[in-house]
Formats: C-alpha cells, sequence, structure tokens
C-alpha cells in the first residue's frame, strides 16, 4: 500500500509541476455516486474570489452520472479541471489508484 501511496503523490506532483507557473493551489476532489451534489460543490469552487487554482477530481468509479458531470466541467473549463477516473470503486484506497 505504501507504494501506492507514493505513486499516487508522485503523480499528483508531476500534475502540480506542469500546472506551477499557472495555478498556486490545486485542489483534489474525489468523486463517487454524487451526482446530486457535484454540481453544487462544483460551482462552489468556481465562484470563489480567489481564482488562482485548479481542480483534480478523482472519479472511483461512480456507477450514477457523477463522471459525466464532472467532463462536462472539464470540457468547459479544460485549463481548470483535471479528471481522473477509476474503473471500478476501490473505496478510500482508491483515490490513491486515480
Amino acid at each position: 500500500m505504501e507504494n501506492k501511496i507514493f505513486n499516487f503523490f508522485i503523480k499528483i506532483c508531476f500534475i502540480r509541476l506542469v500546472n506551477m507557473t499557472k495555478y498556486k493551489v490545486s485542489v483534489i476532489m474525489g468523486i463517487y455516486n454524487c451526482e446530486t451534489t457535484l454540481k453544487e460543490s462544483i460551482e462552489s469552487l468556481l465562484s470563489q474570489t480567489y481564482q488562482n487554482f485548479n481542480v483534480i477530481i478523482c472519479d472511483d468509479g461512480s456507477t450514477d452520472n457523477s463522471y459525466f458531470i464532472a467532463k462536462e466541467y472539464h470540457d468547459k473549463y479544460p485549463e481548470k479541471f483535471i479528471l481522473l477516473r477509476n474503473s471500478s470503486n476501490m473505496g478510500l484506497y482508491g483515490i490513491f489508484m486515480c
């Protein structure tokens, strides 16, 4: 498990390095079957007065429309959103697999 966690942080560090010159903050959002609240959560992020951030969303194998809602935002704001997806639900451990 330690190796999986290490790999996750390496992946996040790489994403941060790629975006370092543009964004000061990266918000990591793990999602799973949250279609009823996801839009509200993302809109809340987008309405913040501080805008120098990007959002890394990891879908943990949702079976509802959560991934597709996140994809809408990724497609609309490709510079602001990074979308990752697990093929199946892995629970809390799953976010380290994205």
